[in-house]
């Protein structure tokens, strides 16, 4: 039984959205009702269900009968009157059944009914107005200027997803590096795997991370999310055995998904291979768009993954609690906040940095005569010496800061000292998951964001951690309209397609207490699970900035991996840049520990050296 309620909705646009979201609101469409009215054991539960004053009106659309008949050949439909389908005694106390289907190119519509509930020559007048309304519904669909969107269908994509999205955004580099956007990574797995409790896996976080099933769609000029609702799990699953790869060249390609490329529009945006080297012997892949994962997904993907598989394996349902909200629900909340915030937010910027700053056409000039442009990307890593990672620590302890702070506070003075720069800003990473319960989501949550910190020389090391405390606090509380998105629409004469800034700096942990979680997840149930591959070995082969600083907490200390533009630095630049930054950091430490013999946020470190 289904109640429809349009209330008072005059307009058909109205009328079609709000029926259409109550039948999608209808569990599993329908199929709990009829399991308890003909399923239950219950006697008295079947009855009371299945009485006949639930509901007086039947509506069934069958579709179209004739579409496997072409009415070709030996077999065709009959044009004949069948007669009744169901015996009269069987044909129960409802009083109006309305059948709809399309036959023969025509939609066909049957009214049945209860001769001594109406008269016939009401059910005709019925018949008429249901044929007026549908033809006034054609005109007004047809006439329609605009498509218009159903909530449940599209979902309003956030500034993060847009960048994804929109091929216009950063259109120069993305026609260079085919690989943006796209996320790799690969395992090899070896031991008893079933495949069936792990395709049962697949089908499960399918299933609840909505964000896995979505495509883009551009309507009217704006970019929305659909989520794929009917679908198959060899859509985004396929399985080979090596021997149908024929040599082990096709197997790296199989893996690395070099034959395809993203549709944003059709999909799917996930995909996972799997290759049967031998028996216990396996090669499982994923390729994900980034438009609808970021690296904490991956996180996520696996603890799911996995989880679900040794419960399937143990014949058991996972035990994971259902999520409460899908990506959907938070990208709603996030531009609620955005739209809620972003005039405050505008006006903060505005009244922090006045656009005819003098710092403004500084840095404009810098990056006009720097002349910078798209460049092959290279890679090296740095392990800091054991002396300068136990003070950075030391010193985050002492401010009560994060390492980031720190690390980015010693290399915007190394930078002031070495180039003479006093206007720094950085572009850096944010996760994006402040909202409780995002982090159990599959989705783009991340973003890059820029800090803008102004530092002089005589600025003593106490004075350089507190302005970068409060310009990395400035980002994060004014981000609804960020420092990013302030400047490219103030600075009317910056460079087409040229970023405001030429260094990432980044800071990821991957301490032993993160790692172990899923260190345990992917050596478990007698299988010996090991990454062959991720998406930093298939790292991008050009870049638009100068450098990327990724710096990593490790078991042992700290890491450096640097990414740089092979067109403004080379090899030994960036050898002698880290070396020197290393050189620094011994003279500070040891300037500091001469000017303070405790260590404390109120003691003023002067390190100027």
């Amino acid at each position: 039984p289904v109640l429809v309620d349009i209330g008072r909705k005059t307009e058909w646009s109205d009328k079609i959205r709000t029926v259409k979201e109550q039948l999608r609101e209808i569990p599993d469409k329908g199929i709990s009702y009829g399991a308890l009215a003909y399923l239950n054991r219950d006697q008295e539960t079947r009855k009371s269900i299945r009485n006949a004053n639930a509901f007086q009106i039947i509506f069934n659309y069958l579709g179209q009968l004739d579409n496997v008949l072409k009415n070709q050949g030996t077999i065709k439909t009959a044009d004949e009157n069948t007669g009744q389908t169901v015996e009269p005694q069987n044909a129960g106390n409802r009083k109006l059944a309305i059948t709809v289907l399309v036959s023969q190119g025509r939609l066909r519509i049957f009214f049945s009914y209860a001769a001594e509930m109406y008269a016939k020559k009401t059910v005709q007048t019925l018949a008429k107005t249901y044929l007026n309304a549908l033809e006034e519904i054609v005109k007004h669909c047809v006439n329609q200027p605009k498509r218009s969107i159903l909530p449940k269908d599209f979902h309003e994509i956030t500034p993060v997803q847009r960048y994804w999205v929109d091929d216009e955004i950063d259109k120069k580099f993305k026609e260079t590096e085919r690989n943006h956007g796209s996320i790799y990574s690969a395992f090899s797995i070896r031991g008893s795997l079933n495949l069936e409790s792990f395709e049962k896996a697949i089908a499960y976080v399918l299933k609840r991370h909505e964000s896995l099933r979505a495509s883009f769609q551009k309507l009217n000029n704006s970019y929305y999310m659909k989520t794929i609702q009917s679908y198959k799990l060899t859509d985004f699953y396929r399985f080979t055995t090596s021997s149908q790869l024929m040599d082990y060249s096709y197997q790296e390609e199989f893996v690395r998904f070099q034959d395809h490329v993203f549709n944003m529009q059709t999909g799917p945006l996930f995909l996972t291979r799997m290759i049967e080297i031998n028996k216990n012997t396996f090669l499982f892949s994923i390729k994900w768009h980034h438009v609808i994962a970021d690296r904490w997904s991956t996180r996520v993907l696996y603890r799911d993954l996995l989880t679900a598989y040794y419960s399937y394996n143990e014949a058991k349902d996972p035990d994971r609690l259902p999520l409460e909200l899908q990506l959907s629900d938070f990208m709603f909340l996030q531009n609620s906040n955005r739209k809620a915030n972003e005039i405050d937010d505008r006006r903060y910027w505005e009244y922090r940095y006045p656009i005819n700053n003098m710092l403004w056409e500084k840095k404009v000039e810098e990056v006009n005569s720097k002349k910078m442009s798209i460049g092959p990307s290279e890679r090296i890593g740095f392990s800091f010496p054991p002396i300068h990672s136990n003070w950075i620590h030391e010193l985050s302890r002492s401010f009560n800061c994060t390492l980031f702070t720190i690390l980015q506070a010693t290399w915007n003075m190394y930078v002031n000292k070495t180039e003479g720069k006093e206007d720094i800003i950085i572009g850096t990473y944010t996760s994006g998951r402040e909202l409780i319960g995002s982090e159990d989501q599959i989705g783009c949550f991340a973003s890059t964001e820029i800090i803008r910190t102004i530092i002089n020389p005589a600025d003593s090391l106490t004075d350089i951690i507190e302005k970068v405390k409060n310009s990395n606090k400035e980002t994060s509380d004014h981000k609804a309209y960020s420092l990013m998105s302030f400047i490219f629409d103030h600075l009317k004469n910056w460079p087409e397609g040229t970023p405001f800034w030429d260094t990432n700096i980044v800071y990821e942990s991957f301490t032993e207490a993160n790692a172990g979680g899923e260190e345990t997840l992917l050596n478990n149930n007698n299988l010996d699970i090991k990454e062959a591959f991720s998406d930093d070995d298939i790292k991008l082969n050009t870049m638009l900035i100068d450098k990327h600083l990724n710096f990593r907490k490790t078991r042992d200390g700290i890491d450096l991996l640097m990414n740089f533009n092979n067109n403004v630095h080379t090899h030994d630049e960036i050898y002698a840049m880290i070396n020197g930054y290393f050189d620094f950091l011994e003279k500070l430490q040891s300037t500091v520990l001469s000017d303070n013999n405790t260590y404390s946020s109120q003691n003023h470190y002067h390190g100027t050296i």
